[in-house]
């Protein structure tokens, strides 16, 4: 709102569909510098245990303990007669975790579905529901220049759906390479009391916009 975003609803979020300096202006700028977009409406999960990789395998399509550690892939949650419940992207944090990002609209389903499971479910499998984080998406051929003065490691190794966890100003993150915009850039989850800061040092930045 203080930047000008419109408003409106979704999915019971608030959420800005546009800014002042309109939507042309604002895909040409991702398209060749850098965008910020607040996608805290989406839903991010973990599956932790060492039964976790077997419980999720058993609820989505995908060999989720081939992947690498900290690699993810597209993936779909099933019904029992295989119908799609929802699409989701799924990393592989090592062999013990998961972490998977659903949809807002359909968040009260698919954590249904999966409690319903988890419930009957007797290996080591524990769910962690993000309410606490919430989910900034920068993009753009930029973002990496413009992420990488907030974190130590380098994100030139950080390739394309690779996932990890790090410090953005010294706050504990989840950044993953990845976005819906066809550019360049990250998926950064971040504590709710840091989320402010973290967006309004990225905004500062000259070659970003919302």
């Amino acid at each position: 709102v203080q930047h000008g975003g419109k408003m409106v609803p979704f999915a019971g979020w608030s959420m800005p569909v546009q800014y002042t300096e309109g939507v042309m202006e604002s895909t040409i700028n991702c398209r060749k510098n850098s965008a910020l977009f607040d996608v805290s409406h989406m839903c991010g999960l973990t599956f932790k245990g060492k039964d976790a990789l077997s419980f999720l395998e058993s609820l989505v399509v995908g060999d989720i303990k081939s992947l690498q550690d900290g690699t993810g892939t597209l993936s779909v949650f099933t019904n029992e007669t295989g119908g799609i419940i929802d699409d989701t992207v799924i990393t592989k944090v090592n062999d013990n975790e998961a972490y998977l990002v659903v949809n807002a609209g359909c968040r009260e389903k698919d954590i249904t579905h999966i409690k319903k499971y988890l419930d009957k479910f007797s290996g080591d499998c524990d769910l962690i529901i993000h309410d606490d984080r919430g989910l900034l998406a920068l993009q753009g051929p930029a973002a990496a220049e413009v992420l990488q003065p907030m974190v130590e490691e380098d994100l030139s190794k950080l390739y394309f759906s690779y996932f990890k966890k790090l410090n953005i100003k010294g706050v504990p993150c989840y950044i993953t390479r990845t976005g819906y915009t066809g550019e360049d850039g990250f998926e950064l989850s971040i504590p709710h009391p840091n989320l402010v800061d973290i967006a309004t040092a990225l905004v500062a930045n000259e070659r970003v916009q919302l």
